[in-house]
This record gives C-alpha cells, structure tokens and sequence, in this order.
C-alpha cells in the first residue's frame, strides 16, 4: 500500500502527515470478516515533490508582464476579477487594457499533481502627457512642452 503526501514547498522538504488519520480497508470483492488487518500497516510513503508559484510582474502602459521563476506551465487569472477592460492572458499572465495607475492581483497556480497557488500585484504606469505648444518664429518656431 502506498501513500502519497504532496511537500510542503514552504517548509524546505519536510512533510507532516498524521497516520492516525489514515483508513485501512480491504479493496476486493471479500468480506473485511475474513480478513485482519494489522493495527501497524506496512506501506510505502511517498512524498511528491510541490511545485514553486513563484512569479514576478512588470508594469507596462496598459498592464503588465508575468515572469515566472518558479514551476512553468500554469495558468494565470485575475483575483479579483476586474471591472476596467483589463483582459489577461492565461497562459502568459499578460495584463492589457488595464486604466493608467489601477492596482490588479494577479494569480498563478502550477500544473503539477501538487499544485500551489501565489499572487502579485502590479500597478499599471500612469499615462505621459504628451502636450505642447508651437510658438512661430521668425526661422521656424519654438516647441513648449507642457505635458
């Protein structure tokens, strides 16, 4: 009998696991009657290797741009959802659309058989303002910015 405990990335590779928890039953077509069923168990432990959520974001115009450092291959979403028309890519965690100086959360879940889950926020940058004025010259003119 073998059982399967996922690691507990967050504690450096130590796992606890209560045995006591743990149900001994027959798995056939027999009655449990004509079976005993030792009160030490004899069975393998095997403890998975978690994944690592760990990911970074980078705010851009619109949104912002995931990098993953951790465990690839995961999706991405929004928590929560946004009411702007930010849009994310899931497989990329691409942020667009997103309103200038708006504060998204961003999640990413790994796609191991121990998955973990982690978030990041990110800010989109304010928008430049890019204004100025042309004052005519007598050789051209003269640019004021006032943005």
């Amino acid at each position: 009998m073998d059982m399967y405990v996922c690691d507990d990335f967050t504690k450096y590779g130590l796992s606890s696991f209560d045995l006591a928890t743990q149900t001994s039953v027959i798995l056939s077509a027999q009655s449990s009657a004509d079976f005993s069923v030792s009160p030490m168990p004899v069975f393998n432990l095997v403890v998975l290797v978690s994944d690592v959520p760990d990911f970074a974001m980078s705010a851009t115009c619109d949104g912002g741009t995931a990098t993953v450092t951790g465990t690839p291959g995961g999706p991405f979403s929004f928590n929560p959802l946004p009411t702007d028309g930010a849009v994310i890519d899931l497989s990329t965690g691409a942020v667009t659309g997103g309103t200038p100086g708006a504060t998204y959360t961003i999640e990413y879940t790994t796609p191991g058989v121990c998955p973990q889950t982690s978030q990041a926020i990110v800010t989109v940058l304010d928008s430049e303002d890019s204004d100025f004025t042309m004052a005519p010259t007598c050789d051209g003119g003269t640019a004021t910015i006032t943005g």
